[in-house]
């Protein structure tokens, strides 16, 4: 009998629309002679399942749905909601209340990973070089003038807990300060102002693949506007070019740090690990426990380089979740 797996896709956050497409790709991407395939469309007002034109309400409580008169229960969850609340630990506390294996890091991982502040904190301990940060949960703290003498310009100003470029401002001048922190409240109740680094920014894929955690490529973004903002990962308003060009010797640096962030940090499933390469040295700007897995997105690009099918890919990556929920059950 084929296995029931349900793709989470929607959430609560601004990329409610980008997860819809991630979780679009894993739908058109999985073998249904394999597969029991249905979707999960997730909004604040309904969980609502969907298969062949048809849907049921889903059980917020213990995860089931009811199709004449039975009960349903997925067997494995693929978790494609960027944002909350299914990429900060809340989805994966309840996946995990109810010994349901999914495809995304564990509940503290997840929460962790989504705090950029906390990430960069323990990352720096590991020799993980990161931007000069300032961290604000009280914004009534914040005096440009001060910041603007101390930190200096350019800044990127953003919230501490998201999950894209949602509310993220480069900031050049003191004027800029309030109306950036002003933004990046929209999003989080937590700002991060970073002293940016300057240099060519790239994004690492990571997973484990056959029990072993290896580093998918790294492709280089070349944004039309600023930065790597929401337009450019999303809207084709970036050249993104795999695998990058850079040095083998940074090449591999980023790789094995990458790697090795992945397991220091015990995360799962699908990661990306965006740095900034200044003066031949790569900073690391974010770990995205949940990327983008539309068309656009790099994770795909990275997988057609390497001549990996995305259903196998995804196909393996549920099979390896399965299995090691069985071993801590």
């Amino acid at each position: 009998m084929k296995q029931k797996v349900g793709i989470f896709m929607g959430g609560y956050s601004s990329e409610w629309e980008i997860s819809m497409l991630s979780g679009q790709t894993v739908f058109e991407n999985l073998n249904e002679d394999e597969w029991d395939i249905y979707k999960v469309i997730i909004t604040k007002d309904s969980w609502t399942v969907q298969k062949n034109q048809q849907s049921w309400p889903l059980d917020r409580g213990n995860l089931t749905f009811t199709i004449d008169d039975e009960t349903v229960k997925f067997d494995v969850i693929f978790n494609a909601i960027h944002g909350h609340p299914g990429e900060d630990g809340y989805l994966q506390a309840l996946f995990e209340l109810n010994n349901i294996p999914h495809s995304s890091c564990g509940f503290f991982e997840s929460a962790l990973t989504f705090n950029k502040n906390k990430t960069n904190a323990l990352l720096n301990q590991f020799n993980v070089k990161t931007p000069n940060a300032r961290f604000y949960t009280n914004t009534k703290d914040v005096n440009p003038a001060e910041i603007a003498a101390t930190m200096g310009f350019p800044l990127f100003i953003k919230p501490n807990r998201s999950g894209s470029s949602f509310g993220v401002t480069k900031v050049k001048t003191e004027e800029e300060i309030l109306p950036a922190i002003k933004a990046a409240l929209k999003e989080d109740t937590q700002v991060l102002i970073e002293g940016a680094v300057v240099g060519l920014e790239v994004g690492c894929g990571v997973a484990r693949q056959n029990g072993v955690t290896k580093a998918i490529s790294i492709t280089e973004i070349v944004p039309k506007h600023e930065f790597f903002d929401y337009e450019a990962k999303y809207k084709g308003e970036s050249e993104e070019i795999t695998p990058a060009r850079i040095t083998q010797t940074v090449f591999d640096f980023i790789c094995s740090q990458s790697e090795k962030i992945y397991d220091y940090l015990g995360l799962w499933g699908i990661i990306r690990i965006d740095y900034i390469i200044e003066n031949n040295m790569p900073i690391l700007i974010e770990v995205n426990s949940i990327p983008g897995l539309s068309p656009a997105s790099i994770i795909p690009q990275q997988l057609k380089f390497r001549n990996i099918e995305l259903t196998t890919f995804f196909g393996d990556l549920l099979k390896e979740s399965i299995a090691a929920n069985i071993k801590i059950a």
